[in-house]
């Protein structure tokens, strides 16, 4: 799984190594085109975790992008972060942004089947 942190990260507390830290301070330290990777670290309160932080700071982009994992390695969580915007896109068009499949009243099986894979 994998988690985009909103808001920047101003108002998420990680604790790496046992020492608490705001995600912007990640950022703060990283600049433009680096990956600054924090494994085995918790979050919130009550140190949920261990999970793999990671603060991603593309070139040409104004500021971090700070993604939570539970994978073993940045290059998987990336890789599958990368995804999730064909992902999510297919789903969205499927429901209300456009495709409208909830209107359809397609109850056989075999016909929705077709019809997905034709809006596909």
């Amino acid at each position: 799984m994998v988690l985009r942190v909103p808001h920047g990260g101003s108002n998420v507390t990680a604790s790496w190594d046992g020492t608490p830290l705001r995600l912007e301070t990640v950022g703060a330290c990283s600049k433009p085109g680096t990956l600054v990777a924090c494994p085995e670290a918790s979050m919130t309160c009550d140190a949920s975790g261990p999970i793999l932080l990671l603060c991603c700071w593309a070139t040409g982009y104004t500021e971090p992008l700070y993604v939570v994992s539970n994978m073993d390695t940045a290059e998987a969580a990336c890789r599958w972060y990368a995804r999730r915007f064909r992902i999510a896109t297919f789903f969205s068009d499927q429901k209300s942004r456009g495709f409208h499949r909830h209107t359809s009243h397609l109850s056989d099986q075999e016909r929705l089947t077709r019809l997905l894979m034709a809006a596909c």
